[in-house]
């Protein structure tokens, strides 16, 4: 290889990602900032388009799909897939990629900070949440049950089926502390 056919190559491999971002660089764009309440809490989208009809589309089409999210997740929400799928233990039952995914990734958190990341504790936090309406602490019983019914050997998941069996009657799913991140991914 001559030199000039190296220099060539350089001037290519310096050029390149100027030439594919110019057009973004020379394009009027505009920044837009839209926020909603989702997920409990107000999200936020700063984006950059050349009109606003653009910037509005894509900001309704975020939001749309963080409440496909927050639809799959929430455990707030007596109708979300994540309180169905523990309204029917027991038994196999599909799940859409937007549970199953989570899931996946909230078991691998959880065997990499040896079981400190654990989203089975939902029943646990639902006892938190209805004593702190009633004003009151939970009982040793309450909490030894709502223990009993976590932990991810209750969880049966069957990837390639996008299925999962939930095995404790109670167990539920809090995704507090991965939901938002996924969506904010999405």
């Amino acid at each position: 290889m001559t030199n000039r056919t190296r220099r060539r190559i350089v001037q290519t491999a310096l050029a390149g990602p100027l030439l594919v971002a110019a057009p973004f660089a020379i394009a009027d764009v505009r920044r837009f900032s839209y926020a909603a309440m989702h997920m409990g809490m107000p999200a936020r989208i700063l984006l950059y388009a050349g009109s606003e009809a653009e910037a509005v589309a894509a900001a309704r089409r975020a939001f749309a799909r963080i409440a496909e999210i927050d639809d799959a997740l929430s455990d707030f929400r007596a109708a979300s897939e994540s309180a169905r799928l523990t309204a029917a233990p027991g038994s196999f039952t599909r799940v859409s990629q937007d549970l199953m995914r989570p899931v996946l990734r909230a078991r691998e958190f959880n065997a990499a900070s040896d079981g400190e990341f654990d989203v089975t504790l939902g029943s646990l936090t639902r006892l938190k949440r209805l004593c702190l309406r009633a004003g009151r602490l939970p009982t040793g019983p309450e909490i030894e049950g709502a223990w009993r019914s976590s932990g991810w050997d209750h969880v049966e998941i069957d990837g390639p089926a996008a299925a999962m069996k939930l095995r404790a009657p109670g167990l539920s799913f809090d995704f507090g502390g991965i939901g938002k991140g996924f969506a904010a991914d999405e």
